[in-house]
């Protein structure tokens, strides 16, 4: 089980504080996909002597997966199969209260006052804006909006176990990057999955072009299986369908079967044995 750079576990540097240099807080998904997934890749197989594997990601660790298959291609031949749930590439149907943030992506201090300027550390401000399209005055549906990630996401009460409340909540939010949320937020904007978009100048920068390039689906040949639902906030069915459409070998999507299914149901469901894992078992056990 893989840890994304800046959470709650994955804080140390060689050389940089997290707390002190914004430097390393200057990565998104693509530093994610491109340089950490590949090396926990390479860790696993290294360590356990295999030359494939199978990856499974959900919503941002999908994300990665794309990028890294787009931008590595040789690293097809050591899956074995992915297992994309709730699938993040394409993100023009996002449905969750983030929508609202995205068209003043390009405002940078309003950004910064709302987000935090090097980690995502949502001001008061913040909640409240999107707290309001979510939060009502139910006694354990307040204490959810206390949390940043289910204002975010969303969340399926009849499918989330109370009792776990308590656990979920001292671990997430576990950290991000600023970048990471306004790269999902211009995915949002442009209703393409490409790199980070610097500006219009600063893109010949990075890029030589002045709009970030497009990632090349093309270029993922490994076997992929997209299992996504109807009620996901951040992974619209039209935008798994494009995705779909648009990787070589996807060899199925599977719509998980309880239409009030979200973002956190796909990891902490009280049904989600019976309602995806057992999917997901069974098309393992073809190979």
């Amino acid at each position: 089980m893989g840890n994304s750079r800046g959470s709650t576990y994955s804080r140390n540097h060689t050389t940089l504080n997290p707390d002190t240099d914004s430097e390393f807080w200057n990565f998104s998904w693509h530093e994610m996909g491109h340089f950490d997934i590949t090396a926990e890749i390479d860790y696993v197989l290294e360590q356990t002597n295999n030359t494939e594997l199978v990856y499974m990601g959900h919503s941002q660790g999908t994300t990665q997966f794309f990028v890294m298959l787009s931008e590595k291609p040789e690293y097809n031949a050591k899956i074995k199969q992915m297992h994309a749930l709730a699938p993040v590439a394409f993100m023009s149907g996002v449905r969750s209260p983030l929508a609202l943030i995205a068209p003043f992506v390009d405002q940078i201090e309003w950004i910064m006052s709302m987000f935090g300027v090097d980690e995502f550390l949502p001001s008061s401000g913040f909640m409240e804006f999107i707290g309001q399209a979510l939060c009502n005055d139910g006694a354990w549906t307040q204490v959810i909006c206390s949390n940043v990630l289910f204002l975010i996401v969303g969340f399926d009460s009849k499918q989330l176990n109370e009792t776990t409340l308590p656990v979920i909540m001292s671990h997430t939010p576990a950290g991000a990057a600023t970048k990471q949320i306004l790269h999902y937020a211009q995915e949002m904007n442009s209703a393409k999955f490409r790199q980070y978009d610097y500006g219009y100048f600063d893109n010949m920068d990075h890029y030589g072009q002045h709009t970030p390039p497009q990632y090349d689906l093309s270029k993922i040949t490994a076997k992929i299986y997209l299992h996504y639902s109807e009620n996901d906030w951040m992974s619209h069915p039209n935008d798994v369908v494009e995705l779909f459409e648009k990787l070589p070998n996807c060899l199925g999507k599977f719509r998980v079967p309880l239409p009030e299914f979200n973002h956190l149901d796909f990891l902490w469901a009280i049904d989600v044995k019976e309602l995806l894992y057992n999917t997901i078992f069974s098309l393992l056990n073809r190979e």
